[in-house]
């Protein structure tokens, strides 16, 4: 019999889809911004998806705040949030979940890249 796998390690495994220098990046854009979405008792609905979708179009990142009477878990919900609408999961923070889903055309959020390597100054 297979077990169904575990929300919290799918979440986890979202948060690799970005670099730790992107989720950084995305987190500090994320910082004074307002939850969008508040995610209540009744759990994740159509309507509520919708809404999550329509603001993930509009803003690319978005903030979600999970209610305490809540079912589910902020991690469970994150990860089912993130399938739903293909978002990447970028953070969890008590029960605000933050998730970033790039627009295709003109996206406002510019991703850092990698890491330039640092110039061998060593001299033979």
């Amino acid at each position: 019999m297979d077990e169904m796998p575990d929300p919290a390690d799918q979440a986890v495994a979202e948060l690799a889809a970005l670099t730790g220098r992107q989720r950084r990046y995305l987190r500090s854009l994320a910082h004074g911004m307002h939850p969008a979405v508040s995610v209540g008792k009744l759990g994740l609905g159509e309507g509520t998806l919708r809404e999550i979708d329509r603001a993930l179009t509009t803003h690319e990142l978005v903030k979600l705040r999970i209610s305490r009477q809540s079912a589910e878990s902020p991690q469970a919900i994150g990860a089912r949030v993130g399938a739903a609408t293909q978002s990447n999961l970028v953070g969890l923070v008590g029960r605000v979940v933050m998730l970033y889903r790039r627009r295709r055309k003109r996206p406002s959020i510019v991703l850092p890249g990698p890491r330039r390597p640092k110039p061998d100054t060593s001299t033979p």
